[in-house]
């Protein structure tokens, strides 16, 4: 994504916050830490405060960005994962030189929270510094360690279902499905690398290929992490279906990110 795409979507979302949770009540679930630094480097720096939780947007971690050289810049999170499970983290803090900024980190996936994911023990962060003029990157941070107070690090495990692939340090099992979405659940056991699963167009139904549907889904897993995938079948489709008897959905994914060649994996799941 562009970096304009990037401060115009991160503008919209600040805006939508403002509407939703300005009246909210933000209750701190962790104990607030004086200066616990995130990252510091060439004059630049991240410290946390505190861990709020609001019934609008969910978890925030509220930081203060510190910036001691004599350039604009831009510290943006990458990715995030939460108890293990990789979340969304928004954070996009342009910071003028020689100054500071207090601003959250938000951690927003429904989904996997609809699973009944624990409350935040730790999150593993990243993030990527920028020239707030030229867009040029400064520098990367990576694998940084947030706990709170309550980190045990026995994690919820969300997996359950049929292994569909286990194979190459990744495993993927079929969880259930809700009206028109199917759920699987990814865990990428690799040290080193992200991968990305990408779903075929079109789904076969009880090996017929003649008979098909439209299908969607698309998911990058970050190293040593798991998430729950989302497959989404067209609404137009869905509503032809019928679940008297039980449906073989037939398709194929592809995964990238293990070694050069992408691997081609033929998927069915009984509905």
């Amino acid at each position: 994504m562009k970096p304009k795409s990037i401060l115009i979507l991160s503008a919209i979302f600040l805006g939508l916050l403002s509407y939703c949770g300005t009246s909210s009540t933000s209750n701190s679930i962790s104990n607030k830490s004086e200066e616990n630094y995130l990252f510091s480097k060439d004059g630049i720096s991240l410290l946390s405060q505190d861990l709020t939780y609001n019934e609008f947007t969910g978890y925030a971690l509220h930081v203060l960005a510190r910036n001691e050289t004599d350039r604009n810049i831009i510290i943006h999170s990458t990715s995030c994962t939460y108890n293990s499970y990789m979340f969304p983290a928004i954070l996009y803090a342009k910071v003028n030189a020689s100054s500071s900024l207090e601003e959250d980190i938000f951690f927003l996936d429904q989904t996997t929270t609809s699973f009944g994911i624990d409350k935040p023990e730790e999150f593993i962060l990243s993030f990527t510094v920028l020239d707030a003029n030229t867009y040029e990157t400064l520098f990367l941070m990576d694998d940084i360690s947030y706990r709170t107070k309550d980190y045990t690090g026995d994690f919820k495990d969300l997996s359950k279902g049929d292994i569909l692939y286990d194979q190459n340090h990744i495993v993927i099992k079929y969880m259930e499905r809700r009206e028109n979405l199917l759920f699987f659940h990814v865990e990428n056991l690799l040290d080193d690398q992200k991968i990305k699963i990408l779903s075929s167009d079109t789904a076969s139904l009880n090996d017929i290929d003649s008979d098909k549907i439209n299908i969607s889904m698309k998911q990058t897993i970050w190293k040593k992490s798991s998430a729950i995938m989302k497959l989404t079948i067209e609404e137009e489709d869905y509503q032809k279906l019928s679940f008297d008897t039980p449906i073989t959905l037939g398709f194929t994914i592809a995964i990238s990110g293990v070694g050069k060649e992408r691997i081609l994996q033929r998927i069915e799941v009984t509905l």
